[in-house]
């Protein structure tokens, strides 16, 4: 019962790192995603939509998706790790 708020937090951290990861693709493919984009992530396509093609409106409304779709996920993980037994 005490671990169930600590993995819930993990797993909402980790559900959240991933999906804004950027760092370290950036890093290691110098900023291309490697050969045929494969290690492009949702943050990098958005830096590259600013920065490097200018479409800095695309690239505002793709973080506003990002940011629903981190809510909609933080969301259901919350439901699921939610106590189902009836309160007495």
């Amino acid at each position: 019962p005490s671990l169930k708020p600590m993995i819930l937090f993990g797993v909402t951290l980790s559900l959240i790192g991933g999906l804004q990861l950027f760092e370290e693709p950036f890093i290691l493919t110098n900023g291309k995603g490697g050969a045929d984009q494969q290690a492009m992530t949702v943050a990098m396509y958005l830096y590259r939509e600013a920065f490097d093609f200018s479409d800095f409106g695309g690239a505002s409304a793709l973080a506003w998706i990002m940011f629903g779709v981190i809510a909609l996920l933080t969301w259901l993980t919350n439901k699921a790790f939610a106590d189902r037994r009836p309160q007495a």
